[in-house]
């Protein structure tokens, strides 16, 4: 199976490269632009990915920070082979909680396991949200 990496520029676009190697193999991988402008979505400038599955249905959905503050979420309609990526309301903090640049990133940091978000920022601080569903 190959290996993908999803990345985005500073110029808010986002690039998905597929990987000629599979996973567990030795040899380094070979990533190929395949998009710099994936599927149009657009939050700004200085778009940040992470991914996480917020609904639960057993595929990725999409997160974006932006330059502008907030979480832009959109819910993967489609499978991890083919997604299909919505807007969409999300259980994410809204931009009044957050600050300019954010950076989101999801880990269980309270091992109780379901994932945290944790957003950086313009300022430097570090937020946490703890997961407590």
């Amino acid at each position: 199976m190959p290996t993908e990496i999803w990345t985005c520029s500073w110029e808010s676009r986002r690039a998905r490269s597929t990987s000629t190697g599979t996973r567990g193999a030795s040899a380094e991988p070979r990533f190929e632009l395949v998009s710099d402008e994936y599927l149009d979505i657009d939050v700004g400038r200085r778009s940040v990915p992470a991914f996480i599955d917020a609904d639960g249905d057993g595929d990725q959905d999409l997160v974006l920070g932006s330059e502008s503050g907030g979480l832009w979420f959109y819910r993967n309609e489609g499978s991890d082979r083919q997604p299909k990526f919505v807007a969409a309301e999300g259980p994410f903090p809204g931009a009044g909680d957050l600050p300019s640049f954010t950076v989101p990133a999801f880990v269980d940091i309270d091992a109780d396991g379901d994932l945290d978000l944790f957003v950086g920022g313009s300022g430097g601080g570090l937020y946490l949200f703890e997961n407590r569903r």
